[in-house]
């Protein structure tokens, strides 16, 4: 009987050990996926914000370009 409550025990320390392991790795994937949600909004407003001004013809070159013909 106490062979089988130390095994009892036993496994129930080993069980408590998993579930840390298991909730630290839970928080450290929040945290990258956090990050990782951050780096793709970061990306996706660049997109926006370079890459369709410029097929549009905003660029900052073009306007100081067009600033300059208008005052001559």
């Amino acid at each position: 009987m106490e062979a089988a409550e130390a095994e009892c025990l036993r496994l129930k320390k080993e069980l408590d050990g998993i579930k840390i392991q298991y909730d630290e790795k839970a928080a450290r994937n929040k945290e990258v996926n956090f990050y990782k949600g951050f780096v793709e909004l970061f990306l996706t407003l660049f997109y926006f914000a370079a890459f369709k001004g410029i097929r549009n013809g905003h660029t900052r070159l073009q306007s100081k370009s067009r600033k300059e013909n208008s005052q001559d």
